[in-house]
């Protein structure tokens, strides 16, 4: 179970840590329903169990070149890893990790089963109006809060359409997006033992149809 972990937070694109102010104003205009080429995640969070680390992730997307998906976590242990996937190459993406300067090469592993999730009802975290959805089983528990109001959700979707679901460019479940954008994500584990694990990400900032530099779309060369 800790690998699953891992391998959530490791295999994302996100800001590079700083502290979150946790009165820091969301930037959630404009709707997300609306067509833009580009949209700007930001995401922030912590694990809590085995270790504590602080997690940041940073999404960027541009609908005529692709996406990146940026992680950073610190604690006993701190990392800067991403992962980059291209239009004109669809059947690859690119994992980079910023402290090694080495890549590696994914592509396609099998055709890939997304789980199962329930409709838990309707909520609202951080002014967004969200449906919530779950997936468990005996050792795990998945809740996500999605919204359609989410700036860039709909580029997003759209984006993880086009992409080979065995590619994995994400370990979370990628239905989750057919209900909105992500604004939180708590996931437990219980391990053997009955040591358990939490993950807990919430959405920090979304801006979409702002610049961004084509430079994101390229994986570092040293």
């Amino acid at each position: 179970m800790r690998k699953h972990f891992f391998l959530l937070i490791v295999p994302l694109t996100l800001c590079s840590m700083h502290p979150i102010n946790s009165n820091t104003h969301r930037k959630h205009e404009p709707d997300g329903t609306k067509d833009y080429a580009t949209a700007v995640l930001k995401y922030s969070g912590t694990i809590e169990g085995y270790a504590n680390v602080n997690v940041g992730i940073r999404v960027v997307l541009d609908t005529s070149i692709g996406l990146r998906y940026e992680v950073t976590y610190s604690g006993p242990v701190t990392s800067h890893v991403a992962i980059f996937y291209k239009f004109d190459k669809p059947y690859q993406t690119i994992f980079y990790n910023y402290l090694k300067h080495t890549s590696k090469v994914i592509k396609k592993e099998g055709s890939a089963n997304e789980p199962d999730v329930s409709i838990i009802g309707k909520e609202t975290i951080s002014n967004y109006a969200c449906t919530h959805l779950q997936h468990s089983n005996e050792n795990e528990t998945q809740d996500y809060w999605m919204s359609t109001s989410v700036p860039g959700f709909k580029q997003v979707s759209n984006v993880l359409n086009r992409i080979d679901a065995s590619l994995k460019i994400m370990v979370i479940n990628q239905s989750i997006f057919n209900w909105g954008g992500l604004v939180k994500l708590k996931m437990k584990a219980v391990e053997k033992g009955g040591q358990s694990t939490t993950f807990t990400l919430n959405l920090v900032s979304a801006q979409a149809g702002i610049p961004v530099n084509l430079a994101e779309f390229e994986v570092p060369t040293n």
